[in-house]
């Protein structure tokens, strides 16, 4: 299908009230949200702050907004709500305290619900009516046909969560990078610098699923971003945190994909990255 075809198949199909773009910055969901700006149903881009990403990324995604006549929604993580986590901690459904920076599948959950998860279902609360609505999330998810698919509702054109409020939409679930790319060129849209630098958008780094080596990287183009990075670091030393270093956690877990990863549709990038053969 084309992805006109998706979003129409997806409306048809689960009846979203209003569809909301899902606009982090980086070169797919820039794609995703050209294209869901051309359906009738779009209501807004909506972009996810959580506090810990690369400042430029927001200010590109205000400025794309500005220029392509986008409606701009900005949901933000309440301020040092990743810096209360790393350093007062958190406590697991087992009941164990954890401290220090994120790192592996569990403790990505934990930030996951803290850091977007909330602010999604804020956005679900701005856009509903009435108790039945539906508000569909278009999302750049891609997962070439070549590659080994994530075993989740993910992995599919469109789908409805479990409690039938959000209804997710991925217009270019099958294409490749190359596509997205030429997409943009095509209609003369600018990307988003620190995706060409860094080769993400920038919008997150909580780390919990990061090479320590991506810091550096991140650092040599926006030394702020290291900066601030390595104070909290500082902070965590001082206190006798264990976790004490930015993406130092083991290496063993990027083996194989857990269902919990494999269900947190802001995180695919991240998720694929790590556990199917990087």
């Amino acid at each position: 299908m084309t992805p006109r075809e998706i979003l129409e198949d997806g409306c048809a199909e689960h009846a979203p009230r209003v569809l909301l773009a899902l606009f982090s910055g980086g070169d797919d969901s820039l794609t995703a949200t050209h294209i869901a700006a051309q359906h009738p149903l779009f209501k807004a881009v909506v972009h996810l702050d959580t506090g810990t990403g690369v400042p430029e990324t927001r200010a590109f995604v205000e400025e794309t907004c500005r220029r392509e006549g986008w409606p701009l929604e900005v949901y933000s993580a309440p301020a040092g709500t990743y810096e209360r986590l790393v350093l007062e901690g958190y406590t697991t459904r087992a009941g164990k305290l954890c401290q220090g920076f994120p790192s592996g599948p569990k403790s990505h959950a934990t930030m996951y619900w803290y850091l977007k998860q909330r602010q999604l279902r804020a956005a679900i609360r701005a856009h509903k009516q009435r108790r039945r609505d539906r508000v569909g999330f278009v999302a750049g998810i891609r997962v070439a046909e070549s590659d080994r698919r994530m075993q989740s509702a993910m992995a599919q054109p469109h789908y409805k969560e479990a409690d039938r409020s959000a209804v997710w939409l991925h217009p270019i679930l099958d294409w490749s990078k190359a596509e997205c790319l030429e997409y943009l060129a095509a209609h003369h849209i600018p990307r988003n610098p620190v995706a060409v630098n860094c080769h993400r958008s920038g919008e997150c780094l909580c780390g919990a699923l990061a090479n320590h080596a991506e810091l550096g990287e991140i650092a040599f183009f926006y030394p702020h971003v290291g900066e601030r990075f390595a104070r909290l670091a500082q902070r965590v030393t001082e206190l006798g945190i264990a976790s004490d270093q930015w993406a130092g956690g083991p290496t063993g877990w990027r083996r194989t994909t857990p269902r919990s990863a494999a269900m947190l549709p802001l995180c695919t990038s991240c998720i694929q990255t790590r556990f199917e053969g990087w």
